[in-house]
């Protein structure tokens, strides 16, 4: 099934917090900017583990079509010759009452 994504979820005070620091002195904000590319790349790393998931799905959706197809490709075959067979059965039947 689908995942959602995780989210890039920065709270406003969340590295200072860590820190123990407050406003925006330059290690907070070096911080901040390491913490965002570390989401940034934990959301890289999802989206292609998600991508490679959503690649075996299609994989596994094409060979089900594909043998589906087949499948119905066998049953229209199977109802022609039927149909061929009840087709012989009206003509000589007409035949035979034509004959009386």
């Amino acid at each position: 099934g689908l995942y959602p994504l995780p989210r890039l979820a920065l709270s406003e005070n969340a590295t200072e917090d860590a820190l123990g620091m407050s406003g925006g002195s330059a290690e907070v904000e070096d911080a901040k900017r390491v913490e965002a590319w570390e989401h940034a790349v934990a959301l890289a790393d999802e989206t292609r583990r998600r991508a490679v998931e959503v690649d075996v799905e299609l994989s596994a959706a094409r060979e089900h079509q594909a043998s589906a197809q087949q499948e119905l490709d066998r049953l229209a075959a199977a109802r022609q010759a039927a149909n061929e067979r009840l087709d012989g059965v009206r003509r000589r039947r007409l035949v035979y009452h034509k004959e009386r």
